[in-house]
């Protein structure tokens, strides 16, 4: 997986800390401006904390840890802040708007909705 938000510097890599376990390993990416991606499950974490990513770094596996199958959460946020041990609080989440994939056939989606089949 590549960092999804593009290039950053990873505030976060590895297990998520006490009140985060449903998460599973995750790492956050700060992509500056305020913006953060955040994306939990990973089976396998890449990078470390403090790390500079590129759009082409893979910073991680998509996996089931924290949860019963394989799949990824993946969130955007805006003005959020880390705690000491490593969870993510506050701030705003981004929605989605033409976002651009290739997956499927490629195409855009202008809004995700519960239940929505969603390719990359």
């Amino acid at each position: 997986m590549l960092s999804p938000g593009g290039a950053g510097t990873v505030r976060y890599a590895g297990w998520a800390p006490s009140g985060w376990e449903s998460c599973g390993q995750y790492i956050v990416v700060d992509h500056g401006g305020g913006w953060w991606s955040v994306v939990c499950h990973l089976s396998a974490v890449y990078v470390r904390t403090g790390q500079t990513v590129t759009n082409n770094t893979i910073i991680g596996l998509v996996g089931s840890t924290g949860t019963s199958e394989a799949h990824l959460h993946f969130s955007l946020v805006k003005n959020a802040s880390i705690t000491a041990a490593g969870g993510v609080y506050g701030g705003q989440s981004a929605r989605p708007r033409h976002l651009y994939h290739l997956g499927c056939g490629g195409g855009y989606y202008d809004w995700i909705s519960q239940g929505m089949r969603v390719c990359y």
